[in-house]
């Protein structure tokens, strides 16, 4: 099973997803972590925006949200703004919320 989380400490789960400026994949193996590999999110250095809505606004995690899909892992989230929720959606990514801010913790709780 493979789990991902938004940080920016390694310790705790970013609330501020598409801000993140890492995405923590933890591979867990009956209930132990077997490798981790992070992933730096390069939209969190640049705020411009790949596609505008009707109201000349726009963002695009596509880019992080590939990385989600390409490791078949569930996202494990505390917050999902607007545009990184469509993104997740749209690319048809596997998430559940939590209120947990403990990355380890959270991997006991879904794992």
């Amino acid at each position: 099973m493979k789990l991902v989380f938004a940080t920016e400490d390694k310790v705790t789960i970013n609330r501020m997803t598409g801000r993140s400026p890492l995405f923590a994949f933890y591979t867990i193996e009956n209930g132990e972590v077997k490798d981790i590999e992070y992933v730096e999110n390069n939209h969190s250095h640049d705020h411009s925006h790949d596609h505008d809505d009707e109201n000349g606004h726009g963002h695009s995690h596509k880019a992080i949200i590939n990385e989600i899909v390409k490791r078949d892992a569930l996202f494990i989230t505390r917050h999902l703004g607007k545009h990184f929720k469509e993104g997740v959606i749209e690319l048809g990514v596997n998430f559940k919320m939590t209120q947990e801010e403990n990355i380890e913790k959270a991997i006991k709780l879904f794992s």
